[in-house]
């Protein structure tokens, strides 16, 4: 498939071929356009901004493509070639489809949801060792509420990890490899010690001088970072950053599966401890004593500031506060009563609604009903 840009990059011709892959329809081409179908699109609109080699997935199409700067009459003209992925030589710098797909088929067949995320990286890990060359390799996890990546599994020299552990086990923004692949949010490749972006210019005592890294992305949420080393120089080549990007979207949702499992056991977990709980109020000594447990579980599980119960008294038509409270004292927790007369809103709530949720109870006019303000 062949695609000619004018040196502003206005696309001025695509064959029968390009026209097919990009399905546009009677529509002209554009950079942006086809940017759009593009992942990742940082390598298809790199290539435009002189001569260079990438690969990207175009549609459900992975592409080998090339650019040339031609002069002419008119201006300088960008020619874009671009072939399909079927397979490729070793050792070449065009993606081996055929090996993404053995990986891919390889983590579908030992990758479990019953696995902890640390198991199911530690997989991945194993898995790009056996396909790919690596002296060693690392899985970090994004932890956004710290702003740092954080490494989970590792093959390889104990000595980095020393350095990493001297680091808290994790990556600041912009420190290490990994560090700078979240902080760019795109792939990093270090063919040696003399790129200007080199390993040891990355981190001390790094044993190893080349590295490919790229993020792990679903969808655009950042999940992560892979990254491969090789104690030789010029190992890595765009081939592998293309692989590895081929294959991220399958190892990310592996370790997302394996977290949200995870969370789904914790929560389990919580409910029951909550319900146990509950029905160990039998042999507590007073109700005060069940309430105060009951509140303090629910606002650690809740990450809640104030929680509490309120019973029901059908005479009054109220709400009634169950002392104590955590989060207040019982001087003001006793002074809450919410009110359920016929015909309010927060009688239909009591009613007919499983639950009543605000996310702006500064302003909800049911918190003045209520009597929560």
């Amino acid at each position: 498939a062949v695609l000619v840009a004018t040196g502003l990059g206005q696309i001025i011709h695509a064959n029968e071929v390009a026209e097919e892959w990009l399905q546009l329809e009677g529509v002209a081409p554009n950079i942006e356009l086809i940017a759009r179908m593009v992942q990742p699109s940082d390598n298809f609109l790199n290539l435009w901004a002189g001569e260079g080699h990438s690969s990207f997935q175009l549609r459900d199409r992975w592409v080998d493509a090339v650019t040339h700067k031609i002069p002419s009459a008119e201006g300088v003209r960008i020619i874009m070639i671009m072939r399909d992925l079927k397979a490729a030589t070793p050792g070449s710098d065009i993606m081996d489809m055929g090996q993404a797909m053995r990986i891919i088929d390889d983590i579908g067949e030992v990758a479990a949801a019953e696995m902890t995320s640390n198991q199911t990286t530690q997989i991945m890990l194993e898995i790009l060792r056996k396909r790919l060359e690596m002296d060693a390799g690392e899985i970090c996890l994004w932890d956004a509420d710290e702003e740092k990546l954080i490494q989970r599994s590792w093959i390889g020299d104990s000595r980095y990890l020393l350095t990493i552990a001297e680091m808290g086990g994790a990556y600041p923004l912009g420190h290490g490899v990994a560090g700078w692949v979240a902080k760019h949010r795109r792939p990093l490749l270090i063919h040696g010690e003399h790129d200007i972006v080199s390993l040891q210019v990355m981190m001390e005592n790094n044993p190893y001088r080349s590295a490919v890294s790229v993020p792990l992305m679903l969808g655009d949420d950042f999940h992560g970072t892979v990254t491969l080393f090789s104690e030789k120089t010029g190992t890595y080549n765009d081939s592998h950053v293309a692989l590895l990007q081929s294959v991220g979207r399958t190892v990310s949702q592996a370790i997302r599966t394996s977290a949200l499992y995870t969370m789904q056991e914790s929560r389990i977990r919580d409910i029951a401890s909550v319900q146990e709980l509950a029905q160990r109020g039998e042999d507590m000594a007073d109700s005060a004593t069940i309430f105060q447990a009951l509140a303090a579980r629910i606002a650690t599980l809740m990450k809640a500031q104030i929680t509490g119960v309120f019973l029901y008294e059908p005479d009054r038509k109220v709400l009634v506060p169950q002392l104590p409270f955590y989060g207040i004292p019982n001087n003001v927790a006793q002074l809450i009563t919410i009110p359920l007369q016929e015909g309010t809103p927060q009688r239909d709530i009591w009613e007919r609604q499983p639950y009543w949720v605000t996310n702006d109870a500064t302003e909800d006019p049911l918190i003045e009903a209520m009597g929560l303000r």
